[in-house]
Order: structure tokens, then sequence, then C-alpha cells
């Protein structure tokens, strides 16, 4: 059995603007997500923020950074295991079989002689100590708060109009009735 834990954006490429690039992890279940992000080329790119705990219903924005303009091939893996938010993410990860952790897959968009003019210093560029930021969920839509002047006046039947409704019908079965049989047995 097959458990969906998160949602990734984007779905299948990374596209890097100005060597970064950002990807947005959505704990769509009620449960702490542990995360970790790894890629296949720790030389030339930083996942800032690359593991750590999602809240449910949450989503956090991971920031990703490359020290070179023309971005090659490259892959991050996505994965995801629920964890009890007092434990630790590295020890969940061992611990858990295959079935439990969810796995996805982005590969980067290769991009050759982009304008990349607003780099960042190469001095600052790895000391970035940064967290992901977290979105705040939405509530439900039955939880949606309406003002008074946006709601619209919504029809309430009254006593006087369901039995009107009902005598209707009450004619119309008997006068078909009346129809199909000829009259008779009335």
């Amino acid at each position: 059995m097959y458990n969906f834990h998160f949602v990734v954006n984007p779905k299948e490429k990374l596209n890097f603007s100005n060597q970064k690039a950002q990807i947005q992890i959505q704990n769509i279940t009620r449960y702490h997500l542990a995360f970790k992000i790894r890629t296949t080329n720790n030389v030339d790119f930083k996942v800032i923020g690359n593991k750590g705990i999602l809240n449910p219903m949450t989503t956090n924005i991971i920031q990703i950074i490359s020290n070179k303009e023309n971005i090659a091939k490259a892959k991050f893996q996505i994965q995801t295991v629920i964890i009890n938010p007092n434990d630790n993410i590295d020890t969940a990860f061992q611990r858990a079989n295959s079935e439990q952790i969810q796995t996805e897959t982005l590969k980067t968009k290769p991009t050759f002689g982009e304008d990349t003019h607003s780099l960042i210093s190469d001095t600052s560029f790895f000391k970035s100590t940064a967290a992901p930021k977290q979105i705040v969920p939405l509530p439900p839509i039955d939880q949606i708060q309406i003002s008074p002047s946006e709601k619209k006046d919504e029809y309430q039947p009254t006593v006087f109009h369901l039995l009107f409704v009902g005598a209707a019908c009450l004619l119309i079965g008997y006068f078909t009735h009346m129809f199909k049989s000829g009259g008779s047995n009335c």
C-alpha cells in the first residue's frame, strides 16, 4: 500500500532564475512529516533547509542556489516519512521501511546563456543560514467566516410553502391516476 504524504511543486522540472530556484513541499496529512532533500550534484547546488519537519496541512518553501551560471543536469530527491514531532529526523528515516517513505524526484531544466547579472556574491553564497519559509494553511471551506454584507439572501422555505408543494404533488398524482384508470376506481 502506498501512502501519499505530500505534494511537491514544481512537479517535474526545477526552473532556475538568476541561479535560484524554489521547491514547495505541502504536507497533505494530519500528521507531522520529516522531510529531506538530496541532490546528485552537491558541488554545484546548495539546498537551504535540506531537512526538517512539516507541520500538518502546511507548506514549506525550500531555496536552492547554484554556484554556476549555466545549470547542467541534476536531480533532487525529496523524501518524507510520518514522524512524532519530538523524534530525530535521521533516526525516523533509518527506522522507516521503504513502504513508509514517500519519494519524489525533480530534474533541473538546463539553462545556458541566460542573463544572470544579479548574482549573490561568491563569499556569502554558501554561508547562508536562512531557514525555510513556512506558509500558514488556509482554513477548510466550511470554517471560513463570511460577513453579513457578503452573504446573499438565502431562500428558506416556510411551512405554508411546503404544504402548498405537497398538496400540488398529491393533486398531480391523483389526476395522473384518474387519467390512467379512465375515472373508475376513484
